[in-house]
């Protein structure tokens, strides 16, 4: 562990900069959808602290159908059928549950997507990496909005089918500050004064 230390000079503080454990950040929102055509959704994250510059991760997924007996998940399965991402105005990509779609295409098929087995929607959980860089542009004002825009013909958005979206990133640690001991105070205040009289001796020889 290295340490910086810093002498206030009315207090006399010991400041460490490794001390003070970082604390992990995950915050959720959880948006309901409206039946019939899908409606653009927007996730609005706020009081978000500074990262550690490491980078983070956004998680969108589906939930369950708050009202029966309509399905969980969403109309993402067919050709033409995807939602884009962004957070601030920066794309992060496109996805889709359909089935001619790949990791590698335009937009990108979801990693462990499932599409129901008696209807068509997908149910899934998106994992994407924030790079440091741009996690950082996004907390610079300590919010984030992000949106989930679906294509024109996602026309089955059952209602009550929830989605949300989890920010999770490390927060920049600050250092932690410790009051020198007494004795270490005592100390310091002695060696101040030999110093002081050694000047004076100094100027008083001159």
């Amino acid at each position: 562990m290295i340490r910086t230390v810093v002498l206030a000079s009315a207090g006399l503080f010991l400041l460490c900069g490794s001390v003070a454990q970082a604390a992990t950040v995950s915050i959720t929102q959880t948006v309901t959808g409206t039946n019939g055509f899908a409606n653009d959704l927007t996730f609005a994250f706020a009081g978000l602290a500074p990262s550690d510059g490491i980078g983070g991760v956004l998680t969108i997924a589906t939930g369950p159908a708050l009202d029966a007996p309509d399905f969980s998940g969403l109309d993402v399965t067919g050709p033409g059928e995807f939602f884009t991402l962004r957070a601030d105005g920066e794309v992060l990509g496109s996805y889709t549950c359909a089935a001619d779609a790949t990791e590698e295409t335009n937009p990108q098929r979801i990693p462990g997507g499932a599409v129901n087995a008696d209807d068509t929607d997908c149910t899934f959980s998106l994992n994407l990496a924030l790079p440091g860089g741009l996690l950082d542009t996004l907390l610079a004002d300590g919010a984030t909005v992000v949106e989930m825009l679906f294509s024109d013909i996602v026309d089955d958005f059952g209602d009550g089918d929830t989605v949300t979206a989890t920010l999770s990133y490390t927060e920049a640690s600050a250092p932690e500050i410790i009051p020198l001991p007494a004795t270490a105070s005592m100390l310091l205040g002695g060696l101040g004064l030999m110093g002081a009289l050694r000047r004076r001796d100094r100027r008083a020889r001159h």
